[in-house]
């Protein structure tokens, strides 16, 4: 469990933990203090992040108020002394961590307070092929989440795609990596094909798992969802209904999310609020086919309440079930499980929609997460 906290009033400063739940015991323990600085800059910011490896360890990778992150590993016992990855040449304000599949190896993408979008890939023992793609990108709508994201291909474990934006560009960029080229790695050139009209303000990226294709959706500063398929070409195409929403309501959260089913890869599934006002009590979702480039038409949920303003969707790996997390604009949290085998959300115990409390910190954070156990 990866956490950071900010204290309110004068003086105040921020922290960064790790802990680590124990099966077995069920139970939380090996609590650590990753980082610590006065000051509540960039207090939202989501700039830590880790991923499990192949070997078993985990790689964790935060932010210390620099320019050059720090990463530990996990063992299962033990978290090792921090040490530096790379300067990457501003203070990151959104890190994200993608681990490669069948082996040790991650890749790391920054997003920093330049508006400069870096990616560096770990090996197993140490950093290299530290790559700028854009210097400097767009402002994000907000800095808890993403602008730049990278997503390992299941299908080719060599390759890779990443999704970014530059200043002022309501063309979103996608650029693949080939691990096969060099120490590190190689990546390929940049494509900027569509214009989704205005300028990013969030975004994501989804590998279909059966096949060397990625998915990317995008908000935009006129309040619109888009999503656009490429494969390794790499090209954007435009899916038939592929603007989810456009009108997701003013604000600074990501209000949306997208992932494919990850053991058939036959189908995707966008959730996202849309409807400015109080439609957006009633979250809309879409499935895709990517035999066809084709999203379907939207159906509405129950309602969670209140306006929804943040989404997160997590793929089973074992099966095709699905995990949206919602947080509402009264800080309550909601979760409903995707049903990968009839294609429909749970209606009957507790994969049911279920109301988890209102504990939030903030409309447009993102103060949820959840894990599907592997084992």
């Amino acid at each position: 469990l990866l956490t950071k906290h900010s204290a309110n009033g004068p003086g105040a400063d921020t922290y960064m933990y790790a802990q680590v739940w124990d099966g077995g015991t069920t139970s939380w323990g090996n609590l650590i203090t990753l980082a610590s600085w006065a000051g509540t800059a960039d207090a939202g910011a989501q700039n830590l992040d880790g991923a499990y490896l192949s070997g078993g360890d985990f790689l964790l990778v935060f932010d210390n108020n620099d320019n050059t992150p720090l990463y530990r590993t996990w063992d299962g016992t033990t978290w090792s002394s921090a040490a530096g990855t790379l300067d990457v040449g501003g203070n990151p304000t959104w890190l994200h961590v993608a681990g490669r599949s069948g082996t040790n190896e991650a890749m790391m993408t920054t997003f920093d307070t330049g508006n400069d979008t870096n990616t560096a890939l770990f090996d197993g023992t140490s950093w290299g092929g530290l790559t700028e793609h854009a210097d400097p990108g767009d402002s994000p709508g907000f800095d808890q989440f993403d602008l730049a994201e990278f997503t390992w291909s299941q299908s080719d474990l060599t390759r890779g795609g990443l999704i970014y934006n530059e200043a002022n560009d309501s063309a979103p960029n996608i650029r693949i990596f080939d691990r096969t080229g060099g120490a590190f790695g190689s990546w390929g050139g940049t494509v900027e094909n569509i214009s989704i009209g205005a300028n990013v303000q969030a975004a994501t990226v989804e590998d279909n798992p059966a096949a060397l294709e990625y998915v990317g959706c995008f908000e935009d500063a006129n309040a619109d969802i888009t999503c656009l398929e490429s494969d390794t070409t790499p090209s954007w195409s435009s899916p038939t209904n592929g603007v989810l929403d456009t009108d997701t309501g003013p604000g600074t959260e990501r209000s949306f999310d997208f992932v494919y089913e990850r053991v058939g890869g036959d189908r995707g599934l966008a959730l996202y609020s849309g409807g400015n006002g109080s439609p957006r009590q009633f979250p809309k979702y879409r499935t895709y086919d990517p035999s066809t480039n084709t999203f379907s038409t939207d159906t509405a949920m129950v309602t969670i309440g209140d306006l929804l303003e943040a989404v997160e969707l997590i793929a089973d790996p074992r099966s095709d079930d699905i995990m949206a997390v919602m947080g509402a604009t009264d800080q309550d949290v909601w979760t409903v499980v995707w049903d990968g085998s009839s294609n429909v959300f749970v209606t009957t115990l507790g994969a049911a929609l279920t109301e988890h409390g209102t504990n939030g910190t903030g409309d447009s954070d993102f103060w949820f997460d959840f894990a599907w156990n592997e084992f």
